[in-house]
Formats: structure tokens, sequence, C-alpha cells
């Protein structure tokens, strides 16, 4: 990738205030480079004082350049929005997006079994054994509080509204 002075990114900026976010995603250089092709298309020139110059002679060129870029930025923000829809349907076909409905079973599962067994199984158990038994006992309980927070509390609703905020995003015409 060629370097992009920063100047250049500026004017860019100053002429797309939208390219600001796309600019500080996982994307920036690509996001960086087309503004800065944009404002060489646009304007003739990569040196950032000949651009302000020409800006400044011909106020349409202004317009031109911010359309231009606001193209650049649209089609940055499509790329995204198809690479983000890519991997929802690639979580979706695999496995992995039953991990956590599986690890929550087993987590259950095991809670309920191993208090089961410490209530109702009579056994001799060393002391030592017995307190190992117990601090497991309690980090599985742990657990269990973890499950139940990821599915009805508060990592649930973030997750609802991470979904809201994305569907929004992918709206046409909202920035």
């Amino acid at each position: 990738m060629l370097p992009v002075p920063l100047p250049i990114l500026g004017l860019a900026v100053e002429h797309a205030p939208e390219l600001i976010g796309l600019l500080s995603g996982e994307r920036a250089g690509a996001v960086a480079q087309g503004a800065a092709t944009a404002v060489r298309a646009v304007l003739g020139t990569a040196d950032p004082q000949a651009a302000r110059q020409r800006l400044a002679a011909e106020p349409a060129l202004a317009e031109a350049l911010a359309a231009r870029l606001a193209a650049e930025a649209e089609r940055h923000r499509a790329e995204l929005a198809g690479l983000a829809d890519a991997r929802a349907a690639a979580l979706a076909r695999s496995g992995i997006a039953w991990t956590p409905v599986i690890l929550s079973y087993l987590v259950v599962v095991a809670s309920i079994a191993m208090t089961f067994c410490l209530f109702f199984v009579r056994a001799e158990v060393p002391e030592r054994l017995f307190q190992l038994i117990s601090g497991a006992y309690a980090a599985l309980w742990l657990a269990f509080g973890a499950v139940y927070q990821f599915w009805i509390g508060s990592s649930r609703t973030s997750q609802a509204k991470d979904a809201q905020i994305g569907a929004l995003l992918r709206e046409p015409g909202r920035r």
C-alpha cells in the first residue's frame, strides 16, 4: 500500500466527515488510500498545499470532491456490511454457534449432579478431598451464575442492543 500523506487525509475528512468513523475501523488503511485517491483524482495533485489552493481557486471542485468522497465512504460502508453479513452467515453455519448452548447445559447439569451427590450420597470422604470438592462446588455455582447472566441477564441484553444498532446501521440512508 502506498503511504498516504496525513494532510491529504485531513483535506478528505474536511469534505466528507463520515470518513472519520471508517478511518477508525479495521480497514483504515484501505479507507485512507481510497480517500487519498479520490482527492488526487478530483484535484489532480497529491500535494496538500496545491490541493488547498486549487479548492480555493475553484469552489465547484469542493462539491465534486465531497461527492466523490461520500461515494467512496458509501462503497467502504457497503463492503463492511457485506463482510459483517458473511461473518454472521459463516458463524450461523458452523458448529461454534452451538458452543454457548452446549457449555451452558453442561454447567447446569454438572451443578445439579454435584448438588445431588453432596447432599444425598453418603460416603466417608477424607477431609482434604471434601475441601477440594467444596471448592469445585463453589466454582461450579459461580459458573452457573455466569450462565444465568449470559442467557437471562445483562449479556443477553447487550447482545440484543448490539443487534439493534447493527440493524439500524445497515438501513439505507443511515449514517
